[in-house]
């Protein structure tokens, strides 16, 4: 089993011991971890930090590679929480950290929240779409060292007039984060969250993962988006088949942001 989307007590929002979790994959027989802690930069909620401390990861995280390395590939990620103007400093901090893997989320747009939900103040559902994918567009125009986009329409999950807004509004801007994405021969993921809360479906929508796929999007992670240990490899192999059925011949890992395509149809029969 594979995950690439979990956190640590590295992030301001997880109290989980790295090893912990590190000791639960290997008990269920996992392959692979990416650690993928948040960095958000001008997080607008000040209760949480999200400018974690890199070289307490470093250290800790190094450390425990070499403890295990016999028992699990681990990997150094990071969630980059991005917003138009904090571009620069997320770039310095990713030449300094030098992750594996980069996951590219938008937790804020206009400066504003969406957990707590000061972003939709204001808005109607239909507004809070377009401000939100403009702002993905904007980055991703000017943001081009990721590995995968992650959990594309998160928006869904903290405001049910958000949720209630069909797909077929906001496809055509989605189209157009789609086509950059691949375009920069990037990625995007299919983020377990969902599953677990009452959104009850994952991130982003089957539809968006099909239009991935149809546009002749490759390259796509599985992340269970863990804050427990219990939930790492969450609705794995559910995925893998979905992403089966699809058309997808592959799922995607990354060594030193570097892609690599591991057979969906062997990685099952293993499982």
């Amino acid at each position: 089993m594979y995950d690439y989307h979990l956190h640590s007590h590295f992030s301001g929002d997880c109290e989980e011991e790295m090893e912990n979790t590190i000791l639960e994959a290997i008990k269920r027989g996992g392959k692979h971890l990416c650690f993928t802690d948040h960095l958000d930069y001008d997080y607008p909620d000040t209760e949480i930090q999200f400018e974690f401390d890199a070289e307490g990861f470093i250290e800790t995280f190094e450390h425990l590679k070499e403890k295990y390395r016999d028992e699990i590939h681990l990997q150094r990620g990071i969630e980059v929480g991005l917003q138009p103007h904090v571009i620069e400093q997320s770039l310095q901090f990713i030449k300094y950290f030098k992750p594996e893997f980069i996951l590219c989320s938008f937790h804020v747009a206009e400066k504003k929240d969406l957990y707590r939900g000061d972003f939709f103040e204001g808005k109607t559902p239909e507004e809070a779409w377009d401000v939100y994918l403009e702002d993905i567009i904007t980055t991703l125009t000017n943001f081009k060292e990721y590995s995968v986009v992650g959990h594309l329409d998160i928006l869904k999950r903290y405001n049910e007039g958000v949720k209630s807004i069909p797909y077929a509004y906001y496809k055509e801007k989605v189209d157009m984060i789609l086509k950059i994405i691949i375009e920069d021969k990037k990625g995007i993921e299919v983020n377990m969250s969902g599953l677990r809360s009452d959104l009850n479906e994952t991130l982003p929508h089957i539809d968006i993962i099909k239009r991935y796929y149809e546009l002749g999007g490759k390259y796509i992670t599985i992340g269970s988006d863990a804050h427990l240990k219990e939930d790492i490899y969450s609705h794995f192999e559910e995925m893998l088949e979905m992403l089966q059925d699809i058309g997808f011949e592959y799922f995607t890992i990354y060594n030193h942001k570097k892609p690599e395509q591991i057979s969906i149809k062997s990685t099952l029969e293993s499982l």
